[in-house]
């Protein structure tokens, strides 16, 4: 139920090289410069690829855009190139599957790689898979975007050596559109991760930085003094870190921020009414936090145009919803009443929506070994609560704190939302699982 799929797992692997040499391709690179096999493989990425594997998006902890990150690979160990060796190479296998595969990529209906694209590839692959003489960037939506005042040749000159130092440090930054001076920064990956220390490198550029991403890093709330100085900045991504109630201070000095992100970390009821100072505040993320929902109702009571995602639920002014068409789902009939059975409430759930990724190895009829993914087994309560290769994704009693259940309670439209294909679990089946848990996941 985990979302990490075979593709995301590649982050462990030179996905760097894994693009095509297409005759034909516009081009996206330096006009100076003669395109090296490299430089035309990473246009098919950019083009195909970088949407979810580029810039803010990292899924499956994967980024394409990053040489390093790329070499360094991701969650499945396996392969994705091997130079001079296509057959060996995993993601020959990923963009060969069958276009029903549920592990094509990119996925179906998103770009499918064409035959002469596939060909490139192995070519590529082939013949050393070097790298891009130019690292491209991900493709900006097409809108036009006001022109910015030029700056003058001593601000420029500071701006521009604080973007090379971030670029040397392996940081992502690129302006948020073209023309623009600001800037967005994603410093949530890095070979031993973000510390509070390497955060001096942002200051030079507090006039510009307006996204900031640190999920997942090393950061702590005595970084949050050099984040407080950012004053434009808009977007804030703390999820997974290390901060709690002692950060909400310096965050509250933040006027212009407009989304933030506090999911998985140890910010509580304590601190959280001081974010009512974010008058622009619009999305606060703080699931599997320590905050209640009598706390964010609170908040919510102070800011009506904010709203805040717990994960199973969103506090926010109600509007009129939209009506959706009613989908079947096995058991959701007794989601209001008696207490909830494993065989007969749960196990039809897992089975008609989980199974399929997370059941245990197995050949396909090609002779491909199925793994399951993360690591998560969910065909045998033995299984189950053993969990992924994240931990348990089970803690009965708490269903806030099982990830089994605060997945498949996001938003439809989430990027972790479990599961990832099809049709989301209806609210009743939702409220069951919740029941089970927190009545103590018996089977």
């Amino acid at each position: 139920m985990l979302n990490m799929n075979r593709w995301n797992k590649l982050s462990k692997t030179s996905l760097l090289a894994s693009c095509l040499l297409l005759s034909g391709t516009t081009q996206l690179f330096s006009a100076s410069a003669a395109k090296g096999p490299g430089d035309v493989a990473y246009k098919i990425f950019q083009e195909k690829c970088f949407k979810c594997h580029a810039g803010e998006k990292e899924k499956g902890d994967y980024r394409l855009d990053n040489k390093a990150i790329a070499l360094e690979g991701g969650e499945s160990g396996e392969k994705a190139i091997v130079p001079g060796n296509p057959k060996a190479s995993y993601i020959m296998t990923l963009i060969t599957l069958p276009h029903d595969d549920d592990d094509i990529m990119p996925p179906e209906g998103k770009g499918e790689m064409s035959k002469a694209e596939i060909k490139t590839i192995e070519d590529w692959i082939a013949g050393g898979a070097p790298m891009p003489k130019v690292m491209p960037k991900p493709l900006e939506a097409k809108k036009a975007a006001p022109k910015a005042v030029a700056l003058s040749p001593e601000k420029a000159k500071v701006r521009n050596a604080a973007i090379a130092a971030l670029k040397k440090a392996e940081v992502y930054v690129a302006p948020i559109a073209m023309g623009m001076h600001e800037l967005r920064v994603n410093m949530a990956h890095g070979i031993n991760k973000t510390q509070d220390k390497d955060l001096a490198l942002l200051k030079p550029l507090a006039p510009y930085i307006t996204e900031l991403n640190l999920a997942r890093s090393k950061v702590t709330n005595a970084g949050i003094a050099t984040i407080s100085t950012l004053k434009k900045l808009e977007v804030l991504d703390l999820s997974s870190t290390a901060v709690n109630d002692g950060a909400i201070d310096g965050l509250s000095k933040l006027p212009s921020l407009q989304r933030l992100n506090l999911h998985h970390t140890q910010v509580s009821d304590a601190s959280i009414q001081k974010l009512s100072a974010l008058k622009n505040l619009k999305k606060l993320y703080l699931w599997n936090s320590k905050v209640t929902m009598a706390a964010a109702k609170k908040l919510h009571a102070a800011n009506k145009n904010l709203v805040i995602n717990l994960g199973a639920e969103e506090v926010k002014t109600q509007m009129a919803k939209k009506v959706m068409p009613a989908v079947h789902k096995p058991a959701a009939k007794q989601a209001s009443t008696g207490a909830v059975n494993y065989k007969k409430d749960i196990w039809p759930i897992i089975e008609e929506s989980c199974l399929k990724c997370h059941k245990a190895p197995y050949k396909d009829e090609k002779g491909r070994m199925k793994k399951p993914k993360a690591g998560l087994r969910l065909d045998t309560p033995e299984m189950i609560m053993k969990g992924s290769e994240d931990g348990k994704v089970i803690v009965p009693g708490k269903p806030e704190d099982s990830s089994f259940y605060t997945l498949v309670a996001l938003d439809p439209d989430h990027d972790d939302i479990m599961p990832p294909k099809g049709d989301p679990l209806t609210k009743a089946q939702i409220e069951l699982i919740k029941k089970w848990i927190s009545s103590g996941a018996k089977f």
